[in-house]
Formats: structure tokens, sequence, C-alpha cells
């Protein structure tokens, strides 16, 4: 089951990848991913996510990419958030979070 929630989970294998879409108003339009979360949970980690302040502001319309780099920091996932504004990358890797239970529970989860 690819789910966000299993991530912590010593078989998972398959990573977190997540996209949002928001409009030039900065409000969530839609989610997709490589996953089995439906589009209430994709809707509830992008407010989450921007209620922590991990959300750019660019009011302009913006894909956001929401992706495990497959990487270890102390001992637990890391994850790194892509901005694309007008077909520029903000691919500068910050920023960072690791995905622990406690960032779980922020999440919702």
């Amino acid at each position: 089951m690819n789910h966000i929630k299993n991530i912590l989970n010593d078989t998972n294998t398959y990573g977190v990848d997540f996209n949002f879409i928001i409009d030039e108003n900065n409000n969530y339009v839609g989610g997709t991913t490589t996953g089995d979360e439906t589009e209430s949970e994709l809707k509830m980690v992008y407010d989450n996510l921007d209620r922590m302040g991990w959300i750019k502001k660019y009011n302009e319309p913006t894909e956001i990419s929401f992706l495990d780099f497959g990487e270890k920091h102390f001992g637990f996932p890391s994850i790194d958030l892509y901005f694309d504004v007008n077909g520029e990358r903000d691919d500068d890797n910050t920023p960072i979070c690791t995905i622990d239970k406690e960032f779980l529970q922020e999440l919702g989860f």
C-alpha cells in the first residue's frame, strides 16, 4: 500500500510522491499522488504543510512536488518541496523536512 501513513514501516520501499497545484491566489486547486491517498487526504496534507509554514507563496499558479529523497536523516526519511512557477523549478533542496512520527501527527495522520 503506497501511503504516507506507512512510510516509517521497515518494509516501505516506495517512498512518497505528491503533487499539489495552487492558483495565483495561493489556493489549493488539486493534487495527485503515486500512492493511494484520497483527494481529501492530499488537501489535508497541503493545508497542514501550509499551516506549518512550508508552502512558499508566489501569487502565481504553482505546482508543488513533495518528494521523498530516499535518504535518511537520523534514521528517518527526509523530504523536499519543489516549487514550479512559470516552467522554472525552485530546486535548491530547501526546505528539507524529516518525516518522523511527530511530523506525521502534524500532517494529520
